[in-house]
């Protein structure tokens, strides 16, 4: 592993939000500044706003296609995403997920670093400890064993031991903790630098800090129900501390000062999902469009496909589909099949195919400044009211009533994508099994997933992937020419890995990735 110790120059705040660049100005020039002279107040927003850059594309991206939301428009791109579809894996696959990633990280463990150097800035170490463990337990997730305590800050190793991703969790969570102290910080009586604009997610309030702290672990938690034996127990400790506890009940964004003023200072996901602040349609826009699995569910299954997963969705009218593809003159969605191409049988012939609706990128009409300067999400509500929901099935000592937080995790969509129609849609869907909620608490949980599958499928589709490795949960059909029988468990080590950690690198092939083995993520096994 080898990771610059600063790629971020130094930021100077004379105004809030005087310029975009002020937070923006991220590079990976060392002689821009000297790293001493640099400070946790002028590392945490870049720290947090690349690292969030990989995640808002590359991430999205992946998760999108692996869980069947998003197809090719095939007629205009013949073998677009390929790759994804036929579910090949090799050390180059989606490698700068790891590279980013891992390079954020670091800088937010400089800051960590400084501050306990230096105790005013103990409140940035908390906030960086949260901003780390948040990035860090995608990438655990996806590759398993990982190197940690020796990867990141300014005593990392250039060659870092790898360590099991279960213990990773562990120590996560120990940082968690650690960040819910610092940021109460017992020694008030003594000076602090007291986060403002600087921070790019909450603006220095400590106490959403905290709530966030607490959604991070909930995820955590939910992601290790199937755990046993001592791993059971770290778990159910953490189960304990949030007894009580206060979650965050809103969209956690990232936002320093986003704008159209040109292609870096744009909202990364606006820039790789629509298009350039030269107003030129992205790729992906062009490219991409709705699958065909879910133009079937977002069109009631209006055509009677027999699967047995769309039976459900029969006569139910969703009103967010506008917001999240366009839709043609009879007000259908018209997507494509992943892997199937001009003059195959099952191939869309009606057009013209579907683009991303307006509701991924902006409330009302869709408007480039609008979708640029917007902040990008982090986590959003419909995704905390979807653990919640699934936490109430699970671990019922929370006391979270998941009948609310299910209908509440729907409105939350709505209200994302800025589509009408919510309490009448809830009122249809609870009526019918696996969408609503109603029935045993299996159907319940498939309602669970086949809904944050609808509502985070351009926002954070790696968490529904996730699920449904974990639950089996919503029905994800293979694309036409997948070469595999399931999806991934995990990816491959990239590249930059194998050239600089090669004696700590697990050997890893790329069928093992389909099979659950030693190298399986652990929540997995």
């Amino acid at each position: 592993m080898n990771l610059p110790k600063i790629f971020i120059v130094a930021i100077t705040f004379l105004l809030p939000f005087t310029s975009c660049n002020n937070y923006l100005d991220i590079n990976e020039n060392p002689n821009k500044v000297l790293e001493g002279n640099l400070q946790p107040n002028n590392i945490f927003p870049g720290a947090v706003s690349e690292t969030f850059r990989v995640h808002a594309r590359d991430l999205v991206n992946l998760g999108a296609l692996y869980t069947n939301y998003i197809g090719t428009n095939s007629a205009v791109y013949g073998n677009g995403n390929d790759p994804e579809f036929m579910l090949t894996l090799n050390t180059s696959f989606y490698s700068a997920l790891w590279d980013g990633t891992l390079r954020g990280v670091n800088n937010l463990q400089i800051i960590i670093d400084k501050a306990h150097e230096n105790p005013i800035y103990i409140y940035y170490s908390g906030m960086a400890k949260i901003m780390k463990v948040f990035y860090m337990q995608t990438i655990v997730d996806l590759y398993g064993d990982i190197p940690y305590t020796e990867a990141f800050g300014e005593k990392s190793r250039l060659t870092p031991a790898y360590e099991k991703d279960s213990d990773i969790y562990g120590k996560m969570f120990k940082e968690l903790d650690e960040a819910l102290v610092e940021l109460d910080d017992p020694n008030k009586n003594k000076d602090r630098a007291i986060p403002g604009n600087e921070d790019i997610v909450f603006r220095g309030d400590r106490l959403k800090w905290k709530a966030f702290a607490n959604n991070i672990k909930l995820r955590m938690i939910i992601r290790m129900s199937n755990a046993k034996g001592e791993l059971a127990k770290v778990r159910n400790q953490q189960l304990i501390s949030l007894r009580g506890a206060a979650f965050l009940n809103e969209d956690v964004v990232v936002n320093p000062g986003y704008s159209a003023a040109n292609d870096d200072s744009q909202n990364p996901f606006t820039n790789y999902f629509f298009a350039s602040s030269g107003r030129t349609l992205s790729q992906a826009f062009r490219m991409d469009t709705a699958s065909g699995h879910l133009a079937i569910c977002l069109n009631s299954n209006d055509k009677n496909d027999a699967t047995p997963f769309y039976q459900k969705f029969n006569g139910i009218q969703d009103g967010r589909k506008s917001r999240m593809f366009s839709v043609d003159k009879n007000n259908r969605v018209i997507g494509v099949k992943q892997g199937v191409r001009p003059g195959d049988p099952d191939m869309a012939v009606e057009r013209p195919i579907s683009s991303f609706g307006p509701g991924w990128f902006t409330k009302g009409e869709r408007n480039l400044e609008s979708a640029s300067s917007r902040g990008g999400a982090l986590m959003t509500k419909s995704e905390i009211d979807f653990l919640k929901a699934e936490a109430s099935l699970k671990y019922p000592d929370l006391g979270i009533q998941g009948k609310t937080a299910f209908e509440s995790g729907i409105k939350a969509s709505f209200n994302y994508l800025d589509a009408q129609g919510a309490t009448d849609y809830i009122a249809k869907i609870n009526t019918v099994k696996r969408l609503g909620w109603l029935g045993s608490n299996d159907e319940k949980l498939d309602a669970i997933m086949t809904q944050k599958w609808l509502a985070l499928g351009l926002v954070a589709p790696i968490q529904v992937f996730f699920d449904y490795n974990r639950t089996g949960y919503p029905y994800i059909p293979l694309s036409k020419r997948a070469v595999q029988n399931n999806k991934p468990y995990r990816l491959m080590y990239p590249n930059s890995e194998l050239a600089a950690n090669s004696q700590n690198v697990p050997k890893l092939s790329a069928s093992e990735c389909f099979s659950k083995n030693a190298f399986t993520p652990f929540w997995l096994k």
